[in-house]
């Protein structure tokens, strides 16, 4: 209870403080004519303002350009960091058509050919007889 009463104390006491009237009038404000600028001398050139529309243009691409390939870079190393630490590896993937795909797999030492469709994924068969070449 102590503490809200001192909150609102501090909270209220700059409200309840008297604001003293200066004692010198405020000296006179003399009135200024602003002139607009020449039509000139406030309009750049059509080629310099095209010019920089070019260069921001060119920037802003490169940077989009730059920003996918970093995303690229990093979800790939995601990917191999992924497919090391898991029993489970994907070895290999193919599109066979837009909707469907195969896909090599490694499980428990195995080889498995798996297809992937809307409707099921189905196990091909299991290949113990390929073994990955280091060459490539």
């Amino acid at each position: 209870m102590k503490l809200w009463k001192l909150f609102l104390i501090l909270l209220f006491t700059p409200l309840l403080a008297e604001e003293k009237a200066p004692e010198t009038p405020p000296p006179a404000v003399e009135e200024k004519v602003v002139v607009p600028p020449a039509v000139h001398e406030t309009t750049e050139s059509y080629e310099a303002a095209f010019i920089k529309t070019i260069v921001v243009l060119v920037g802003l691409l490169v940077l989009i350009i730059l920003t996918i390939w970093m995303f690229k870079k990093i979800s790939h190393g995601r990917l191999k960091t992924f497919n090391v630490l898991k029993s489970v590896k994907i070895l290999e993937k193919r599109p066979l058509s837009p909707k469907s795909m195969l896909y090599l797999i490694e499980v428990g030492g195995k080889q498995v050919l798996i297809a992937e469709s809307q409707l099921d994924v189905r196990q091909i068969t299991t290949l113990d007889y390929l073994e990955k070449d280091e060459n490539l």
